[in-house]
Order: structure tokens, then sequence, then C-alpha cells
């Protein structure tokens, strides 16, 4: 479903503007948020931008956890947003 409704974006300007701007609006909320809660210093990027790492790996992830779950088990998870945390604030996991 959710890819039917990214094909429809494409392909109409209309939602696809729509998208846009709703994105656009989550992102700076989301960047306020994280700038409001975390020092500069404690990300491996700029807020603007970490909230969008976030966003596509979420995306990516999940799509392919769907697609392919035994290619993606939970330690794929947490051991990718691990590495964004930083060395030292997440634990690596075997699986």
């Amino acid at each position: 479903m959710y890819g039917r409704i990214q094909a429809y974006a494409l392909t109409h300007d209309e939602i696809r503007a729509r998208v846009h701007e709703n994105t656009a609006q989550s992102f700076e909320i989301g960047a306020e948020w994280l700038n409001s809660k975390v020092p500069e210093s404690e990300v491996p990027m700029p807020a603007e931008h970490l909230v969008r790492v976030i966003c596509a790996l979420t995306e990516a992830l999940v799509l392919q956890r769907l697609l392919t779950p035994e290619l993606f088990p939970d330690g794929v998870f947490y051991d990718a947003f691990a590495a964004l945390a930083g060395p030292g604030n997440g634990k690596r996991t075997r699986n």
C-alpha cells in the first residue's frame, strides 16, 4: 500500500506538492525538537540533516524487512541506529 501511495504521488503533481509540504514541515519540527533536547556537539551531523537520515534509514529498513525479513533481523536495526549514535552509544549485535 505504501508503495502505491508513493507511486501515485510521483505521477500527480498536486499530491507530490502536498507530500513535500507535509514532509518539510515534519523535518523542521523534528530538527527544532532535536536541537532543543540534544546539544549540537552530541549529534553526528546538523539536526536538519539527521532528521532526514533517520527518516530515510527507517523507511528503507522497514521496506527491506517487509520484503526480506530473514535478511533484516532486529540486530540490523539496532546496529544501524547505534552507528548514528556514535562510538560508545550503542552495543553492536551478532545477528
